[in-house]
This record gives structure tokens, sequence and C-alpha cells, in this order.
């Protein structure tokens, strides 16, 4: 039978790793947790520039009403297009730029809605 100088001995050679599985445990929860925070983050930049650049599409008159041109005269659509280079692929910024001449809602959504299902 082992006396209480070796449990001792044991148990204190034993702290050692489990502290450091503890650690390596802790540290992979925190960097999961970092990565998906950032996924949040860019999710949220994504969704809030999508609905700016669709209140200005409306108010551009995007919908197929009059003052179709008043977004482009003042560089609304190239401005977006350049804001959106950060937050999306080139494809975004790409549509962006080719939405002047349109006039249907369809077409200004389609192309987000891969960003925006999880």
């Amino acid at each position: 039978m082992l006396n209480e100088v070796d449990w001792v001995t044991i148990l204190s050679a034993l702290l050692t790793p489990t502290t450091a599985l503890c650690t390596i445990a802790l540290g992979f929860l925190q960097y999961r947790l970092a990565i998906k925070n950032r996924e949040d983050k860019l999710f949220d930049q994504r969704y809030q520039f999508y609905k700016e650049a669709q209140l200005a599409w409306q108010n551009s008159g995007g919908r197929g009403g009059e003052g179709h041109n008043i977004a482009n005269q003042y560089g609304c659509i190239e401005l977006l297009s350049y804001q959106a280079e950060f937050i999306f692929d080139s494809n975004i910024s790409q549509h962006l730029r080719s939405l002047k001449c349109s006039t249907k809602d369809s077409e200004f959504s389609e192309p987000f809605l891969k960003y925006f299902n999880r």
C-alpha cells in the first residue's frame, strides 16, 4: 500500500500535465470563439452594407420609378462599389457597377444572398 508521501508525489507529478492540458483546451476554445466572433462581425458589416445599398438603390428610383439616375449622377453607386470591395469579393462591386442601367429589385438582391444564407 502507498503511504502519504507517495500520494503527494504522484499527485504533484500529475498536476503539471493536467494544468497543461487544461490550458491547451482553453486556448483552443478561445481560438474557436475568436474565429466565430470574426465571422459574426463580418456578417454584421455585410448586412449593414446591404441595407445601406438597398436604401440607396430604392432612393435612387431603382425600383423602376422615375429619377433612376439620381444616385448615378452623384456617384453613389461608384462609392458603394468601392466600399463593397473591402467586405465582399469583387463580384459584388462589379454587380453594383452593372446596376446603373437596371431597375429590377431581383437583380439588386440576388448576388448578396449567398453571403446571408448560413
